[in-house]
C-alpha cells in the first residue's frame, strides 16, 4: 500500500549500500542464506501454521454456534454494540473516509515499539499521508509483521478504558433521557463500540495492504506471513468473545480446539488410507 509498507532496517540499508562492492560469491552466499530462511518458513507454514489455522477457524465457528444455542450470543448487548462499532467503521469507509495518516502512524509506531522491545536502536522514523518508514538496527519476523498482527488503536482503547475503570464503574447503568425516552447507558458500551470501530479500521487496512506486494510480507514469505496474520487476528477476535461472554471460558476454548484437532487428524488419516489403498 505504498512506500510506507516497504522498509528496511538500518543494518539492511547499510548492507545494500555496500553490496555492489562485495565479491559476487559473497553476494550469492547472502542470497542463498535468505532464500533458505524463506524456504524454512514456507515449510513451517505448511506443516504447522496451516493446520493450526484450520483447527482454530473451526474452533471459533463451533464456539459461536454453541454459545448462540445456549444463550443467544447475537442478542447480547456487548456483541451488538461491538458489531455496531464495526458497522459504523464500514459505513464511514464506504462514504469515502480514508484516514491514511492515522494508519501510517499506527503502522510505523508499532514497528518502532516492537524493535525497541527487542533491544533495537531507532535511527530515524517518519510519518506522513504519503508514507513513512522506520530505520532500526533490528529486524525479525515480529518486527516486520507486527503492524499486521497488533490492532494498535484497539489496544490503545483497551488501555485507556482499563485506566478509566480504576475510577469509574464501567458496568453501572446510567439513565439517559433522549426525546422523552429514558435509555440505559453503560460506559462499557463505549468501550465495545470503539473496539469494534478501531478493529474495523485495522482489518480494513490490513486486507488492503496484503493485496499489494509488500517488503514486510515478501521478506518473510507471503504464504507464511498471510497465515500468521490470519491466525493472530483470529485469536484476537476469539479472545474478545471469551472476555465479554461469561458463557465461553478459556477451558472451553482449549477443549473445543483439541476436539477439532482430533477430528481433523482422523479425517487426514482416513483420507490418507483411502488414497494409499
Amino acid at each position: 500500500m505504498g512506500n510506507y509498507n516497504h522498509r528496511l532496517s538500518y543494518k539492511k540499508r547499510r548492507e545494500k549500500a555496500i553490496e555492489r562492492g562485495k565479491p559476487a560469491v559473497r553476494r550469492r552466499a547472502d542470497n542463498l542464506k535468505e532464500e533458505a530462511a524463506r524456504r524454512a518458513k514456507i515449510w513451517f507454514a505448511m506443516l504447522v501454521l496451516l493446520p493450526v489455522t484450520a483447527v482454530s477457524l473451526f474452533t471459533v465457528v463451533e464456539l459461536m454456534f454453541r454459545a448462540n444455542a445456549r444463550t443467544g450470543i447475537w442478542r447480547k448487548g456487548e456483541v451488538l454494540v461491538f458489531a455496531l462499532g464495526s458497522l459504523s467503521w464500514a459505513a464511514a469507509y464506504g462514504r469515502g473516509w480514508r484516514p491514511v495518516r492515522s494508519y501510517v502512524f499506527a503502522h510505523e509506531f508499532t514497528h518502532l515499539v516492537i524493535a525497541k522491545l527487542f533491544g533495537g536502536k531507532i535511527y530515524d522514523w517518519r510519518v506522513s499521508a504519503e508514507g513513512g518508514y522506520v530505520e532500526t538496527n533490528k529486524s525479525n519476523t515480529l518486527i516486520t509483521l507486527g503492524p499486521y498482527l497488533v490492532p494498535f488503536y484497539s489496544l490503545a482503547v483497551l488501555v485507556a478504558f482499563g485506566v478509566l475503570g480504576l475510577f469509574v464503574d464501567m458496568a453501572r447503568v446510567i439513565p439517559v433521557g433522549v426525546e422523552g425516552w429514558v435509555l440505559p447507558w453503560r460506559w462499557v458500551w463505549a468501550l465495545y463500540w470503539l473496539v469494534g470501530f478501531t478493529w474495523g479500521h485495522h482489518l480494513t487496512f490490513t486486507l488492503q495492504t496484503v493485496h499489494v506486494e509488500q517488503g514486510d510480507l515478501t521478506r518473510n514469505g507471503e504464504f507464511f506471513s498471510m497465515l500468521l496474520i490470519f491466525i493472530v487476528n483470529l485469536a484476537l477476535i476469539g479472545s474478545f468473545f471469551v472476555v465479554v461472554l461469561p458463557d465461553i471460558r478459556f477451558t472451553d476454548v482449549v477443549g473445543v480446539w483439541l476436539e477439532m484437532a482430533r477430528g481433523g487428524w482422523r479425517f487426514v488419516t482416513e483420507l490418507a488410507a483411502v488414497v494409499v489403498r
